[in-house]
């Protein structure tokens, strides 16, 4: 009777063991489950970092615009071969919004080596109607043409926007080059002449890089529009490695024509990687900044009468006491301190400078 008793208890007792490693089990599983579905809702809803902007690295091109109407400039970053991610800027002192999954912008996520790698990203209102839409450039199939639908979600119409791939595209840059009120994209490339696609103001683009002059190969990086000598039509300077940079003139919203100008950047092959234009010195012209990979980046004052077609251009970079002795990559000119004066800001292999107007030699 012992015995029975005995043998009896011993089954209970692996039973309960048996239940009680089933309970746990089940009790991991859930967990497990509501952890994935919990990690699932975080990466399709918004969310909030505890810093302004969460630290990240691999990011190479950036858009920074107001796409949500609110009258708060929100943050675009493209990054080489990670996630791209959007900020949406919340106001004075708080977060930013990071709606990178829901909005469609998280970019070209396929592992294929250079078919995915991003570098470059513009924002403008392509078909008109009035909300910011995305432009990014990028090697293979990457380069994208994103509208913009209500709700801030991005709309991927590359396909019949006309803009033909492969492209291995480094920036993207838009401006309207013959005043027809409609934005056209000027797309530089690593491997392949440059693009100048105009736009119809409905979402469709042609290409006219041809008979526009741009059709360049020169392993170009970056560009910037601007109106150098005040007629009114955006000008194009682009920014090449192995050779000299080159300078266009728009003439008169017709077609660009190449400027032959006694300046370094102009004249001898620096690795450019950088432009951009600012009025340094006040005098209401633009004056503009290129960055190089040869530790020979220029500050050049704009000396064009208004309307000239005989352009000049002085490199003050010495003179002006501007120090950037090591490869730099881009550059800012804006008024940073609110004192009515434009600083510098430079992105460089060292600590990024900052150079305030008031310490700049002019």
């Amino acid at each position: 009777m012992k015995n029975k008793k005995s043998h009896y208890n011993l089954s209970v007792l692996k039973n309960t063991i048996f239940i009680q490693i089933i309970f746990i089990f089940l009790i991991i599983n859930v967990f497990n489950l509501y952890a994935q579905e919990d990690e699932i809702v975080r990466m399709f809803t918004s969310r909030i970092s505890h810093d302004l902007i969460p630290d990240f690295d691999d990011s190479y091109g950036i858009a920074f615009r107001d796409l949500n109407d609110d009258l708060k400039p929100d943050l675009y970053v493209v990054r080489f071969r990670n996630l791209n991610r959007l900020f949406i800027n919340k106001g004075t002192h708080r977060p930013f919004e990071d709606r990178t999954i829901e909005s469609g912008l998280g970019g070209n996520l396929m592992v294929q080596g250079i078919k995915n790698l991003e570098l470059g990203a513009a924002s403008g209102d392509l078909n008109n109607d009035g909300l910011p839409d995305m432009a990014i450039a990028g090697w293979g199939e990457s380069t994208q043409l994103l509208l913009q639908r209500p709700g801030l979600k991005f709309e991927d119409i590359t396909a019949r926007s006309g803009i033909a791939l492969p492209l291995d595209g480094n920036g993207a840059f838009w401006a309207d080059v013959n005043l027809d009120g409609n934005l056209d994209l000027f797309i530089t490339d690593e491997h392949h002449p440059n693009r100048l696609f105009m736009g119809d103001g409905r979402g469709l683009l042609t290409d006219h890089s041809l008979d526009w002059g741009l059709k360049d190969d020169q392993v170009s990086q970056s560009a910037s529009f601007a109106d150098i000598d005040a007629d009114g039509f955006p000008d194009l300077y682009v920014c090449n490695w192995f050779a000299p940079d080159n300078f266009y003139r728009n003439i008169a919203g017709r077609t660009f024509q190449k400027q032959n100008l006694s300046i370094p950047h102009l004249t001898d092959s620096l690795n450019s990687d950088g432009i951009t234009f600012g009025d340094i010195d006040n005098d209401g012209d633009l004056d503009f900044l290129v960055t190089d990979r040869e530790g020979n980046s220029k500050l050049y004052r704009n000396d064009t009468p208004a309307k000239s077609a005989d352009w000049k251009f002085t490199d003050i970079t010495d003179s002006a006491h501007i120090i950037i002795p090591y490869p730099a990559y881009g550059s800012v000119i804006a008024d940073f301190n609110n004192d009515g004066l434009q600083d510098i800001w430079v992105s460089e292999e060292q600590p990024s400078k900052r150079f305030t107007r008031k310490n700049i030699h002019l």
